[in-house]
Order: C-alpha cells, then structure tokens, then sequence
C-alpha cells in the first residue's frame, strides 16, 4: 500500500494536480526511480518531467483519474529500474537484467518497511483503512508467507516467487530477516 497526496491549485484544471508520494525509506533510496524521498512524482502528466504531446497536461482533457492510472501504469511497474532516464537502453542485456533484479531486491525491501510504518504508525486518516487491508482482508499473512518463502533455504520451502523468480541474493535474505520477524510479531499481537 503506498499513499498519495493530491492538491487541486487554485488554477486546477488549467494546470496539472500537486501529487506527494510518502516515502519512508529513512534515506535508503527511492522505491521507484519516479517517486523521490522528498515526495515528488515524476511524471510528465505532472508537469515534473519533460514529456511529448499528451504526455503533458491538458486542460481540456487531462484529469484525476489519468494521473492514477499513470501512476499505475507506468510508475508502478514490475521492472522500475528501466523508468529511469536512460536506463531503458539496457532491456535484453545481461547488464540490465542484473541490475533491474537488484533495484527490485531493494524496492521489495523497502516495501517491507512501507508496511512496517503503516501497521506502526498509521496515517491519521486511514486507520481503519489500513487496518480492514493487512488484517481483516488477511494481506499481512500473505506477505509474510511470501517474505518466509523468499528467505527459507532452497528445498525447505518453495523460494520461486513471480517477482524473483531465480530466487533473490543473499544480501537480500539477510536483509529481509528482521522485517519479516517484525511483521510476524504484529500479526501475532492481532490475533489476540
């Protein structure tokens, strides 16, 4: 789950929407190269990237609903690292594949602390919400069924996972270790 905030100016819809992205990473790096530490969206819709025809905002056409689904679409994508500028060139290179699986090694982590401070510190406005989507709707147990799998040895449990599916690095194992025995705990102190 990832937050967004979206201001209307004043001069809405004759200009684009404000969007702010809450980022927790705690000064580990983006999650997406699209979406900054500070909050930032970059996303030619916006007007926070430089952009072709209807890319850019358009005041007679342009509106809420293509700024998600923008998001959706093109930020929030299984291989973020070729969004970055440039990067796309290393599609179907050895180079690129290596190091689109690391950036979403530590995406997949950062995600994981995403949780973390939603289950911990909840935005004020979205308790319920995000209390009825990791609990009720039992999504934690998935995660944390999901992370088990990724960090239990080869031939204890099946560790194939559609994001990783040749398995994920050691230094991300390790890594993964701690927040999956943090969201253990806060799915146990639910269950009470």
């Amino acid at each position: 789950m990832f937050l967004f905030d979206i201001y209307l100016p004043p001069p809405y819809p004759n200009s684009p929407p404000e969007v702010y992205f809450h980022s927790w990473t705690e000064g580990m790096g983006r999650v997406n190269p699209n979406l900054y530490e500070e909050g930032k969206v970059c996303l030619s819709l916006l007007g926070t990237w430089f952009g072709k025809g209807s890319e850019n905002w358009n005041p007679a056409s342009s509106n809420i609903l293509q700024v998600l689904v923008s998001i959706q679409g093109l930020v929030l994508v299984q291989e973020p690292y070729y969004n970055e500028a440039g990067f796309e060139k290393q599609v179907g290179f050895l180079e690129g594949e290596v190091n689109s699986k690391l950036y979403n090694e530590r995406a997949f982590l950062l995600s994981t602390k995403f949780i973390l401070r939603l289950l911990t510190q909840p935005a004020a406005p979205f308790v319920r919400e995000i209390y009825d989507y990791y609990i009720r709707r039992r999504t934690l147990p998935a995660v944390i069924s999901r992370l088990a799998a990724l960090v239990s040895p080869p031939g204890e449990a099946e560790n194939r996972d559609p994001l990783f599916t040749s398995g994920v690095s050691k230094g991300c194992v390790i890594s993964l270790r701690r927040p999956l025995g943090q969201l253990q705990a806060l799915l146990d102190q639910a269950s009470q």
